[in-house]
């Protein structure tokens, strides 16, 4: 009876919160929404998870790998001495993951709650699961690029090129091995040297993504609003680093009193009180934390409505 007391109670009062929540949302000028890697693996694309590696990428599973994560890290970079193997990987997760693997509920729910609402997303995945939710281009700051779009190894030019026309030919070249073909190997059209995803690990080389204008776009959001009722809503985010750039915005939403912050995560995983934003930290009465199954509070976000 006393663990049916408490459950019931916690169910309680996520209830309330996520109630309050969605008021928030429906009754803000603007919503700067920050959305790190507990969204994606909360619909199953978990990079440190070994679930991934064994259903798609089972030659690496074999070797040992058990996480999307080891792989990124092990072909983070290009060189001349591993652009086989690197391409090897690459195209595969561009194709099964980024354009095949299906859209999870919480980006469509997400969608539904921004529709008609002014809004910007920044995110720090790379999976493509923002960008096939079919949220507006020019609303999405992704601070470590889009693998789906291909940049000059050697930064000749700012211009980035589709990647999913050259994928089946790059895949089939592999002929079952881990190496791509050397001469299947992507080439910038300007200089002739290799393209690579655009995608930045660390967040600390500027991508492709920003001489897009994303950053500036996220910029002028800021700047537009600053001075309004705003809602924070933090999607997954489980370290202050994740999303390390884009805390140069704690001066400017410091500067009105009027910001609200949404914090909401998996169950699972470990949600601190404070934020990766120094100023949303000190709103005090202004914050609301909800820790349960991230698909599930976004749906009930999205809804409105709480079931038992």
């Amino acid at each position: 009876m006393v663990f049916l007391e408490k459950l019931f109670k916690k169910h309680e009062d996520y209830t309330e919160q996520i109630t309050k929540a969605r008021q928030w949302i429906l009754e803000a000028d603007a919503i700067a929404v920050y959305i790190g890697s507990g969204l994606s693996a909360a619909g199953g694309l978990d990079d440190k998870k070994s679930r991934l590696v064994k259903e798609y990428f089972r030659d690496y599973y074999r070797m040992g790998y058990r996480s999307l994560k080891e792989l990124q890290e092990m072909y983070a970079h290009m060189t001349e001495q591993n652009a086989k193997a690197y391409w090897g990987y690459w195209a595969r997760y561009i194709k099964e993951i980024a354009y095949q693997f299906e859209l999870s509920n919480g980006y469509k729910d997400l969608l539904r709650l921004m529709r008609n609402r002014e809004y910007f997303i920044c995110t720090t995945n790379i999976d493509g699961q923002v960008q096939k939710a079919g949220f507006e281009a020019n609303r999405i700051w992704s601070l470590k690029g889009d693998c789906r779009f291909l940049k000059c190894s050697q930064a000749c030019c700012p211009k980035a090129y589709e990647s999913k026309e050259l994928l089946d030919g790059i895949i089939k070249s592999m002929g079952g091995n881990l190496e791509v073909q050397a001469n299947k190997i992507p080439r910038c059209p300007h200089c002739g040297m290799y393209l690579i995803p655009d995608v930045e690990m660390d967040c600390l080389v500027e991508s492709i993504g920003d001489s897009q204008g994303q950053l500036e776009a996220y910029k002028r959001f800021i700047e537009k609003h600053k001075n309004e009722k705003i809602v924070l809503l933090e999607l997954g985010i489980e370290s202050r680093d994740l999303i390390q750039m884009a805390s140069r915005d704690d001066r400017v939403w410091g500067e009105t009193s009027c910001v609200q912050l949404v914090k909401m995560n998996n169950s699972k995983d470990d949600l601190k009180g404070e934020s990766y934003n120094e100023s949303a930290n000190k709103l005090k009465d202004e914050m609301i934390s909800i820790k349960m199954d991230l698909e599930e509070a976004m749906s009930q976000l999205a809804s409105g409505i709480i079931s038992m």
